[in-house]
């Protein structure tokens, strides 16, 4: 089982969290993009696909994400999918 990097994943969210804002055309107090990330024990699995929650993750973050790396482990642990 890989350990997740968070200070990168977190970097990445940021990021990605920016670009599906401004494609929703999202104002800083009303988003319009309802997005996820999703996340398996290898890390990041897919991000903005709600079917994905079918299918095996065990955790989440809902986006747009602004924190840091020891936000996201504490969304992350705090969002655990029960099993």
């Amino acid at each position: 089982m890989a350990k997740i990097k968070y200070a990168a994943t977190a970097k990445f969210l940021r990021k990605k969290s920016k670009e599906i804002c401004k494609d929703n055309e999202c104002k800083e107090d009303a988003h319009k993009c309802g997005s996820v990330a999703y996340f398996n024990e290898d890390g990041l699995a897919d991000i903005c696909n709600p079917d994905y929650a079918s299918r095996q993750y065990w955790s989440y973050v809902s986006l747009p994400f602004a924190g840091f790396g020891a936000d996201l482990e504490r969304e992350i642990e705090g969002n655990k999918a029960e099993v």
